[in-house]
């Protein structure tokens, strides 16, 4: 398989073996995911390069971060703000609700009388199959140029920005840096789950170009 279809696979099953278990015990939660997947490959011009692979269902945000500071999203989160998402729940026959209390638009359940603010998720079973487990996938390629990956629930990214958590990565590097950002989204009052994970690209491509030396 390509790593795309890989990936699509990986979390339509991870869904249904989800659902089958959340059925069983009468589990109505379900989750986000984002998963990355980096391998080297031949360009168009023959030659190495460093390729990605992002998966994702909800609003867990990835977000690559150049060395001169920029800060760029790899993924776009599944809110009914997204024109394209909001007309495919419409027209799957899903109920769209306004929160006036948290100004959100959610996908709504009037059997369980409760609304969904996410649009793709795992789980959830309640509101299958409009909130589908089917990942939006973006790749590209990473370079010298490229410093990190952030890969953090909507718990860092609603308080906050894109360009705030690249620059708190290049300072403080890795391991202290997602701790400031996790520390930086709960002193903003965050009362949402705050996970924030970081890859180093040098490193990783350095353990790349180890495991596959060029012949």
């Amino acid at each position: 398989k390509n790593p795309k279809t890989a990936l699509a696979d990986s979390f339509v099953s991870v869904d249904a073996k989800y659902i089958e278990k959340a059925t069983s015990n009468g589990s109505m939660a379900g989750t986000t995911a984002t998963v990355l997947y980096m391998t080297p490959v031949l360009n168009a011009e023959k030659k190495r390069a460093y390729k990605y692979y992002l998966a994702c269902v909800g609003d867990s945000r990835a977000v690559l971060v150049y060395n001169t500071g920029h800060s760029v999203p790899l993924s776009d989160d599944h809110h009914l703000t997204r024109k394209d998402e909001l007309q495919r729940i419409k027209e799957g026959g899903g109920e769209i609700y306004y929160d006036n209390e948290f100004d959100e638009i959610l996908v709504y359940s009037g059997e369980l009388e409760r609304g969904l603010n996410v649009t793709r998720t795992i789980g959830d079973k309640d509101f299958k199959p409009l909130v589908t487990a089917f990942p939006e996938i973006s790749d590209g390629y990473l370079d010298d140029n490229c410093g990190y990956i952030i890969i953090a629930s909507d718990g860092l990214w609603g308080k906050v920005s894109n360009e705030e958590a690249g620059r708190v990565l290049l300072e403080y590097g890795t391991k202290q840096g997602v701790k400031n950002l996790a520390n930086l989204a709960n002193a903003r009052g965050s009362f949402d789950n705050v996970t924030v994970l970081a890859i180093d690209i040098k490193e990783c491509i350095d353990s790349m170009k180890r495991a596959y030396p060029e012949k």
